[in-house]
């Protein structure tokens, strides 16, 4: 969906734009994504002084429209890239361990048929490999399982030519809540963050890069940000990059989402196209099912990425293959995303798939890096690397850096058990507070305070103005779009259901933010008219969506 422009900005965000301006900084960061956010956390925790600008909202690119996995990638040990699998395996387990709750075990099941490029033997030895890899990082818990155990597990599962299956541990998570919580830990480790703020231009004064001029998208002001080394994070986003740093290739990656009764699983299940044998997912998420993702080459500008009809029809017929009791259409998807990998291109001609995730450094012009590549699970490791490249260039400023602290320290205080107790102190349905849970990680203890602290019962209105509030004091939210697409659930995974939620969410976004009338009736017309864009781009009838949601 088409960024919204919120009708005003906040005092806080006021005051944060005035320091901005103010001073020069250490580091200047440009993007808002995972990458740009754990670039500014590493760098603050360390005892720079950072900035971070963002011309939308943060996480609105790529970071919000993946398959929300963490792994090491189990499909990169054909290509032999034994150092980036490994690479993600271990980042895997410290993501478990500093964002827990918020990134989960997740039991994956692997089958094989008849006739597929891969057999049982080589699919359980790969799972091996992959386990070895992980030596002590792992999660363990691998099997083999048989025909009739594999069907028992997954009862729709297709079982014409069925061999057997293998069972083993991954991670998933929320993307976009991942990144609001590594940028609130970045804030709370001292650095700025300010959301809606574009870099026009890089700034060079004698042959070094000194920050850049920006504008303010809400207050349409230009503000130069100074600073003694600036990093490019801006993903897909290249104009500021110079010319020739970086050869880019975006590859457009497609979700669907049915509701799960429709295709009901437990576990996350690898599954093979019939069309051209393609490896993807179908991943339970709470009341749905993600089936995802396509690998598509796509030179469409970052912001208007959004699933073709074609994409729709190649998840459907995945989904129908693989279930063939489920015989879902179009018409029972429920939400559709998309997002443009930033691959770097190596001049071959491999399929999108098969392009390297690893990432890279590259230095500009003095004063100025880009970190390209990588991928959600790696964000971590990514920004490490970073921050250590610069160091010296800081050193020689005067600048005293400090160790890296990511590796062990927790993304924010807060518990995720304590949360619990609070809410089911409360009496919320426990399906309500493990769907919260895997939304909020440790933060849901934050969320459980204001529901603990207000009167009466929690019910549907009362939980949604409590992470409304949140929403907006906690986590830069300004728009409608920002609150039900990218902070709340079920996000893009159900557009009918946000369609529905809408106005009330509108009208309690304007008493915390002071909107007028016509501001909320034009929050909430853009959002309808977006979501519908969004649906009607991937194949989806947006008038039977209305029929449905009013039902």
């Amino acid at each position: 969906m088409k960024a919204l422009l919120p009708p005003r900005s906040t005092p806080t965000r006021d005051a944060a734009l005035e320091r901005l301006a103010a001073r020069e900084w250490d580091l200047l960061v440009i993007g808002g994504g995972i990458t740009g956010v754990a670039v500014a956390r590493d760098a603050a925790l360390r005892g720079l002084q950072v900035a971070l600008i963002e011309q939308g909202d943060f996480a609105f690119g790529t970071s919000s429209r993946s398959s929300r996995l963490i792994h090491g990638g189990l499909r990169y040990l054909a290509g032999f890239d034994f150092g980036l699998v490994r690479e993600g395996l271990v980042e895997r387990r410290r993501l478990l361990e500093t964002a827990p709750g918020l990134v989960r075990p997740v039991r994956f099941l692997y089958p094989v048929y008849r006739g597929d490029p891969d057999s049982l033997w080589k699919v359980n030895l790969g799972v091996l490999l992959y386990e070895t890899l992980a030596f002590g990082y792992g999660l363990g818990g691998r099997r083999w399982l048989g025909r009739r155990g594999l069907t028992q597990s997954v009862p729709g599962l297709r079982r014409d030519n069925l061999r057997g299956g293998v069972s083993y541990f991954d991670a998933a998570t929320h993307d976009t809540r991942l990144t609001l919580a590594v940028a609130a830990s970045a804030e709370h480790a001292g650095a700025l963050l300010v959301s809606r703020c574009r870099a026009e231009r890089l700034v060079e004064s004698d042959g070094q890069i000194t920050g850049a001029e920006s504008t303010d998208l809400l207050g349409r002001r230009t503000l130069q940000v100074r600073a003694r080394s600036t990093v490019l994070c801006c993903g897909p986003w290249q104009t500021l990059y110079p010319a020739a740093s970086v050869s880019m290739r975006t590859a457009r990656g497609s979700h669907i989402s049915l509701p799960s009764r429709r295709v009901p699983l437990d576990c996350f299940i690898t599954l093979r196209s019939p069309r051209d044998g393609r490896l993807a997912f179908a991943m339970p998420v709470g009341e749905h099912v993600v089936l995802g993702t396509t690998d598509e080459d796509d030179a469409v500008a970052p912001a208007e990425v959004r699933p073709t009809p074609a994409d729709t029809d190649y998840l459907l017929e995945l989904a129908n293959h693989a279930f063939p009791s489920a015989d879902v259409g179009r018409a029972d998807v429920s939400g559709a995303w998309a997002g443009l990998r930033p691959l770097l291109a190596d001049g071959s001609h491999l399929d999108a798939d098969d392009i390297s995730r690893r990432h890279r450094i590259i230095s500009g012009p003095p004063g100025l890096w880009i970190l390209a590549g990588g991928k959600l699970t790696t964000h971590r490791r990514m920004a490490e690397d970073l921050v250590d490249t610069i160091a010296p260039h800081l050193a020689d400023a005067g600048v005293a850096i400090g160790p890296c602290l990511t590796k062990t320290k927790k993304l924010l205080p807060g518990s995720v058990v304590l949360g619990r107790k609070r809410l089911n102190e409360k009496e919320v349905a426990t399906a309500t507070v493990d769907g919260l849970a895997a939304l909020y990680g440790g933060r849901l203890e934050v969320l459980a305070t204001r529901l603990s602290n207000a009167s009466g019962e929690v019910d549907s209105e009362s939980l949604l103005r409590a992470q409304v509030e949140l929403a907006i004091d906690d986590e830069w939210t300004l728009s409608l779009d920002d609150l039900l697409l990218r902070r709340i659930g079920p996000g893009a995974l159900d557009l009918k259901s946000c369609i529905a939620q809408a106005e009330p969410a509108a009208r309690l976004m304007a008493a915390r933010l002071g909107w007028s009338k016509e501001d909320t009736r034009r929050e909430i017309d853009e959002f309808h008219a977006g979501a519908r864009r969004d649906l009607a781009a991937a194949g989806i009838d947006p008038s039977a969506t209305t029929q449905r949601v009013g039902s």
